[in-house]
């Protein structure tokens, strides 16, 4: 997304109610309202209220991706749009006024890959932490401790301490090879039994 966007919710004189985008007519995806409100027969002011609000949130972030998912893409789930909606409606359409802009969804979106990434970080460190194995790395607030056998490091972020703790890991493992690499004499080799052979 390269071009600066602004969604505005506009009112028409019947009541109805429509959303532009840069003055055009946004591109309306009725996903959440065709499947689940009219299979489903409800009746409930309400649940058709979230649905049209999931359906709107789902719009605006698939103009504002470029995507133009298939009823089959929003099946699987296999677009941005469709992974970002839900906490999209939540987190951001319910607070909407009559207009939001390109900035507040990238930014929005930027948080989101944020709190994501840290969340996988904390949770690689508690897989880690269960492992019998010779790495670890603990977070202490902006610096990450890494230790791999008898080695240990700080480094600013997650990505870094890792690479650093399997980087000295490999460096050991080369240098056991180098001292430990023998060319097996042939006649040392087992004999195969003649039964076992095909």
């Amino acid at each position: 997304m390269s071009e600066w966007k602004l969604y505005k919710r506009v009112y028409d004189v019947d009541g109805s109610v429509f959303w532009m985008v840069n003055g055009d007519s946004l591109t309306e995806i009725s996903y959440h309202f065709e499947k689940y409100y009219n299979f489903r027969g409800w009746d409930d002011d309400e649940a058709k209220e979230e649905a049209r609000a999931a359906d709107l949130a789902l719009s605006i972030l698939a103009d504002y991706l470029g995507e133009e998912p298939s009823k089959e893409q929003l099946d699987s789930g296999q677009c941005m749009s469709w992974k970002l909606h839900i906490n999209f409606k939540n987190e951001v359409a319910n607070s909407w006024s009559d207009e939001i802009t390109s900035d507040r969804i990238a930014d929005w979106i930027e948080n989101q890959t944020a709190q994501v990434r840290v969340f996988r970080e904390q949770e690689l460190i508690q897989m880690l932490d269960g492992l019998s194995i010779a790495i670890s790395i603990k977070q202490d607030h902006d610096e990450y401790t890494w230790a791999f056998l008898d080695r240990r490091g700080v480094a600013s972020t997650f990505i870094q301490a890792i690479e650093k703790a399997l980087e000295y890991g490999m460096d050991k493992l080369l240098t056991y090879l180098e001292i430990s690499e023998e060319v097996p004499d042939k006649n040392m080799l087992p004999e195969i039994d003649d039964d076992f052979q095909s």
